[in-house]
């Protein structure tokens, strides 16, 4: 069984991705699941996503959040400082993680989350994070003009993503909606 976590935003197609992965899996004969975690149902907002894809064979699985996934997928703006839409791909030991001090428990971000896996030996065995350098860090619900312009690179880099895990996707017509 490969069990896996997409991390994103809301819009950003992390749900849509684990949705379209499990159906791909179950078009080929797997036993599949896949589901969402949100919060504030909102554009923009973080969002997890699971998807569970089994073997006729393997242990019957619950429906239950997956705590030690085989592999990660994170889809996020990734500020490089570099010229804005610059697609980015960053594995393993390149995500950052670290603790600092907060004002406020409710502050813990992704890379204190990967550094307190990683303490605990609980890093997922792939870990990739795919985003597009943005062109301003502000709360907003709307993309600028060139990250939207190369939001399609990024999905297709996460394909290639999941497709060099042994899972193949397949472009969906309309699935880019963001």
């Amino acid at each position: 069984m490969i069990e896996l976590r997409f991390h994103g935003r809301g819009g950003q197609g992390a749900v849509v991705a684990s949705k379209t992965l499990a159906q791909a899996a179950f078009l080929a004969g797997r036993y599949v699941q896949s589901y969402p975690d949100y919060g504030v149902e909102r554009r923009g907002a973080p969002v997890i996503a699971f998807a569970r894809i089994a073997e006729e064979g393997d242990d019957l699985f619950v429906r239950q959040d997956i705590r030690e996934p085989h592999h990660l997928l994170v889809l996020d703006a990734i500020d490089h400082g570099r010229e804005p839409g610059t697609l980015l791909r960053l594995e393993n030991d390149e995500v950052p993680r670290f603790l600092a001090t907060k004002l406020s428990p409710h502050q813990i971000d992704l890379r204190e989350v990967l550094a307190l896996a990683e303490l605990r030996g609980k890093l997922p065995g792939e870990l990739v994070a795919v985003g597009l350098q943005p062109a301003r860090v502000e709360m907003s619900t709307d993309l600028s003009p060139p990250v939207q312009a190369r939001l399609g690179e990024m999905v297709e880099e996460a394909a290639r993503t999941l497709a060099g895990w042994g899972i193949d996707c397949f472009p969906m017509a309309g699935a880019l909606h963001a």
